[in-house]
């Protein structure tokens, strides 16, 4: 009920979009000192998540992409 009355609102909450950047170490090997051996990811709230899975199961036969965007998508 919650994701229905904000896709009828058009209301995204901001705490949607705010997430928690972890570094991770790229080679374990490689120097720990040095920034360029991490790499961040970004810990979302698993409310977002949900919230993106329901606005695809509504959207998704809208959505277009580019033939070229080949990256994280699902192979179908």
């Amino acid at each position: 009920m919650l994701f229905k009355i904000l896709i009828k609102h058009s209301l995204v909450p901001d705490g949607f979009g705010q997430g928690i950047i972890v570094p991770l170490l790229k080679n374990q090997d490689g120097d720990r000192t040095t920034s360029n051996n991490y790499r961040g990811i970004t810990l979302s709230p698993p409310i977002s998540k949900l919230f993106e899975i329901a606005l695809m199961a509504v959207f998704d036969n809208q959505l277009r992409f580019d033939s070229r965007q080949f990256g994280f998508k699902q192979q179908k």
